[in-house]
């Protein structure tokens, strides 16, 4: 994990040191949004900043877009300053609903969401 004076020296020497290419772990999928998962479900929760150093974005601001749907959907939830998965979250459940809508749709039925 990274410490704020990890953070406060990356900060620091960004402009002189070459930037940071995240290393591709075996196994895990290449996009960053599943990066940015991965991550939180390592680590626990982490500000926007420890995630860009992490994962050699460009900017911290970047996180909350690549998080939007994460968000939206209650993936992933804000603790303060910090994004953390979902305690109430389960990934098997959601694909299971996923995958009935997309038959049914398939079958030519109309699926709409409950509060819609």
């Amino acid at each position: 994990m990274i410490t704020a004076f990890t953070f406060m020296a990356h900060q620091l020497v960004r402009d002189v040191l070459p930037a940071r290419t995240p290393v591709q772990r075996p196994g895990r999928a290449a996009s960053k949004t599943s990066a940015i998962r991965d991550l939180l479900r390592e680590q626990g929760p982490l500000t926007s900043q420890v995630i860009a150093v992490e994962l050699g974005l460009d900017r911290p601001a970047l996180v909350g877009a690549l998080l939007k749907h994460d968000l939206a959907i209650g993936r992933i939830v804000r603790r303060g300053d910090c994004y953390a998965l979902s305690d109430s979250w389960e990934e098997s459940y959601h694909q299971e609903v996923a995958d009935a809508i997309k038959l049914l749709r398939r079958q030519g039925y109309l699926v709409q969401r409950a509060d819609a």
